[in-house]
């Protein structure tokens, strides 16, 4: 699947190595350092629910595991929180 056909209007993955003068100056445009920040944010939040919720393996494959498997590490992330503001 490419790219557009998967919904996706602009790409933002750093470039390993020495970046072209073309990908620096896309690289140096707003829009792009807002959206690079958002997927790191993305990153972020995955390593979180990784190290947290014990969501190391999963053991159902394809979009709908996935998608299960990360609403449960959710899911038990924000129970935990509850749990937390409730005890305080």
């Amino acid at each position: 699947m490419t790219w557009p056909a998967a919904g996706v209007r602009h790409v933002v993955v750093p470039t390993s190595g020495r970046a072209s003068p073309q990908q620096r100056a896309q690289e140096h445009q707003r829009a792009w350092r807002r959206r690079s920040r958002w997927r790191a944010g993305i990153a972020g939040r995955i390593h979180r629910l990784r190290r947290d919720s014990g969501l190391r393996r999963c053991r159902s494959h394809g979009e709908v595991g996935l998608l299960r498997a990360s609403g449960g590490g959710i899911l038990a992330r924000d129970l935990h929180h509850i749990a937390r503001r409730q005890a305080a």
